[in-house]
C-alpha cells in the first residue's frame, strides 16, 4: 500500500482497520485473523480431547504443527474499540478523531461510499492523521534542522498542515475561494433543480455557471448578489439567497471550509453574520421568516451535527449532495496541499 500510494508511511496504521463509517478504512488485519483461527482451533480440540481419543492424542503430540495444541494460552485479540482508542492516544493522529467524535454522522459519508481514488483516499487520510511533510512538521517531528519553520506561501505563521488546508491568507483568494465556489456550485444547483428553475437536467459541478437571478411563479434564487437595505448593513451578500414567494419565507445560505476543530465556531459566526440583514429582509419584504443556512464543511470532509437539519430545511433529501459536496471539498483539498508543497523552498 505505501509502494503504491495508498497508505502514507507515516499515517496511522490502526485506522487501516477500522470501519470506514468511523473514519477507518475497512480492511481485514491479517494478524488478527490469523489469532482468531488459532484460538478457534485450539478452544475445538481442548473441548473434544475428553470425548474423543483422536483429538486428545493431537492435544499431546502437536510439535509439528503451527497450531501448539499443548499449550491451552489463548491469544488476545484487540477489539474496535480497544484499536479506536489507540488511534485517538496518539497526539497528531488522535487530532482527526477527535474533531470526528463532535461532528455530524454524515462525515464519513465519502469514505463509506468510497467514491475517491485509493492513492486520493490515502493523502486525505494522511491530511487528516498531519502527517504530510510541512515545515513545521519536519521541524518538530522529523527533527530536521530548519532555519524558518513559517509558511512558504504568507511567510506568517508556523507551516503547519492545518494552516495550509485552511488557514493561510495568500491561499484564501485564489485556491480556497475556488474550493468554496465549486461547493457553492453544488448546492445552487440542486436548489435550481428542486425549484423547477434549471434547464431540468444536471451538469458537472466543475462546470456549472450560476446564473446572477433565477425566477418562476413561486421561487426566485439569487447567486452572490448584495442586498439593498435602508440602513448600512455590512454583511449583506449571502452567496445563495431563496426566496419563497408562497410561503413567504426566505433564506440565507453561507458556504464555508474551515479547519476540522472550528467547525460549530463557524457555524455560529454564519448565524450571527447574516442576523440584522435577516431582520431588515423580512421587513423589506414583509416575510414571515428568514433563515440563515450555514452550509459547513471541514477542509477534510467533516460536517457538523446540524448540517443535515439545515439541509432539510431547503428541502434538499438527496442524500448523494452530501457526498458529492465532501467529494469537491477533498479533491480540491488534496490538490492545494501538493501545489503549495511542491513549491521549492528558497
Amino acid at each position: 500500500m505505501t509502494e503504491h500510494r495508498i497508505h502514507h508511511p507515516k499515517a496511522c496504521t490502526e485506522r487501516l482497520y477500522l470501519p470506514r463509517s468511523t473514519g477507518g478504512r475497512g480492511l481485514a488485519d491479517l494478524n488478527i485473523l490469523h489469532r482468531r483461527q488459532v484460538n478457534q482451533l485450539k478452544k475445538f480440540f481442548h473441548r473434544k480431547k475428553d470425548t474423543s481419543t483422536l483429538h486428545k492424542l493431537a492435544c499431546q503430540s502437536d510439535r509439528y504443527l503451527a497450531v501448539d495444541l499443548r499449550k491451552n494460552e489463548i491469544k488476545e485479540i484487540p477489539t474496535l474499540d480497544e484499536v479506536k482508542e489507540k488511534w485517538l492516544s496518539k497526539r497528531l493522529h488522535g487530532k482527526y478523531p477527535s474533531s470526528l467524535k463532535t461532528a455530524g454522522s454524515e462525515s464519513t459519508n465519502w469514505l463509506v461510499k468510497g467514491q475517491l481514488f485509493a492513492e486520493t483516499e490515502g493523502f486525505i487520510t494522511a491530511i487528516q492523521d498531519e502527517s504530510i511533510a510541512t515545515r513545521n512538521y519536519k521541524k518538530y517531528v522529523q527533527k530536521i534542522r530548519i532555519d524558518d519553520d513559517k509558511c512558504r506561501m504568507c511567510g506568517r505563521v508556523p507551516e503547519t498542515i492545518e494552516h495550509v488546508t485552511a488557514g493561510c491568507q495568500t491561499l484564501a483568494p485564489s485556491e480556497y475561494t475556488k474550493r468554496h465556489n465549486l461547493t457553492a456550485n453544488i448546492v445552487h444547483q440542486e436548489l435550481a433543480m428542486l425549484c423547477n428553475l434549471g434547464e431540468g437536467k444536471y451538469s458537472p459541478y466543475f462546470k456549472y455557471i450560476p446564473a446572477p437571478v433565477l425566477e418562476n411563479e413561486n421561487y426566485r434564487l439569487y447567486w452572490d448578489t448584495p442586498i439593498v437595505t435602508d440602513k448600512p448593513i455590512a454583511s449583506n451578500r449571502p452567496e445563495i439567497i431563496l426566496l419563497d414567494k408562497a410561503n413567504k419565507k426566505a433564506y440565507f445560505i453561507d458556504i464555508s471550509h474551515p479547519s476540522d476543530h472550528n467547525l460549530e465556531q463557524k457555524e455560529r459566526e454564519k448565524i450571527n453574520k447574516y442576523y440584522d440583514l435577516a431582520e431588515e429582509y423580512k421587513k423589506i419584504l414583509t416575510l414571515k421568516a428568514v433563515h440563515v443556512i450555514p452550509v459547513i464543511i471541514s477542509a477534510t470532509g467533516l460536517v457538523t451535527k446540524k448540517f443535515a437539519g439545515y439541509l432539510e430545511r431547503l428541502n434538499i433529501t438527496n442524500k448523494t449532495i452530501v457526498t458529492k459536496m465532501q467529494k469537491s471539498v477533498i479533491l480540491e483539498t488534496c490538490k492545494m496541499v501538493r501545489k503549495t508543497l511542491n513549491i521549492p523552498e528558497t
